[in-house]
């Protein structure tokens, strides 16, 4: 269960739907440096070369964020933020 910090709820969809929301608008923020658009597809995001010199712990930040597609998936919930074809494949395996 998601529980936000001073709020009790029953969670029929909406307080999980706002977490991944949360998360990803955070993930995807161009303030982070993980990300960087995609040169052929802008609106799309590609994993930035240079985030070592962003963020000093970008491995576990995009662990995380690993886990968080896996959690997504698997409470079929959508993701806000595209990314390009070629992570989506190596997720799929």
């Amino acid at each position: 269960p998601i529980e936000f910090v001073g709020e009790t709820c029953i969670d029929a969809g909406g307080f999980a739907r706002e977490w991944f929301e949360l998360i990803c608008t955070e993930i995807f923020n161009p303030n982070m440096g993980l990300w960087i658009p995609s040169t052929a597809y802008p609106m799309r995001k590609t994993i930035n070369p240079a985030s070592e010199y962003c963020c000093e712990d970008h491995l576990m930040y995009f662990r995380f964020f690993g886990r968080v597609i896996g959690k997504a998936l698997f409470d079929r919930q959508l993701l806000i933020g595209h990314m390009v074809d070629h992570i989506y494949k190596h997720i799929l395996g």
